[in-house]
């Protein structure tokens, strides 16, 4: 409020203020989708790598970070934090790509070995490559019930 009033001591006036809104429909209207989050900041002890996000195999919630857990095409494999709440950290990725599978777990569907129905409507995702098993809670089991 302070620099307009400035502005129109100056003399300098009102910016055009439909032109800019003009501006801003034109950008929603091309219907360009939000950019996917291309690559993770992940920490890991004391360093900072930076990872690919086609490279992740999962995501989990751990307090106010996020677990990150990845495989390089060259076989290495790794685990680190990133200090995004996983629901943050979810949104920015592929939808066609990364799923949430749990409220604590987002998995990248190229990582999945097999799906393993459970009782009670759950099941246990195996990933390839990798011992750990994620829990698939009922309330994100649609989103492998054509197996």
């Amino acid at each position: 409020m302070g620099r307009l009033r400035e502005r129109l001591r100056a003399g300098q006036g009102v910016p055009d203020t439909e032109a800019l809104l003009d501006q801003v429909v034109a950008r929603f209207a091309k219907g360009a989708a939000p950019a996917t989050l291309k690559w993770l900041r992940v920490s890991v002890g004391q360093k900072l790598r930076v990872i690919a996000a086609d490279e992740v195999d999962f995501l989990r919630a751990e307090d106010k970070y996020t677990l990150v857990a990845w495989h390089t095409p060259d076989g290495e494999r790794g685990e680190g934090l990133v200090r995004v709440a996983l629901k943050d950290l979810a949104a920015q990725l592929d939808p066609g790509q990364f799923v949430q599978v749990h409220r604590s777990v987002a998995v990248n569907l190229r990582a999945v070995a097999h799906v393993v129905r459970g009782a009670n409507e759950t099941a246990t995702i195996h990933l390839k490559g990798r011992d750990e098993t994620l829990p698939v809670s009922r309330s994100f089991l649609h989103h492998f019930r054509m197996m």
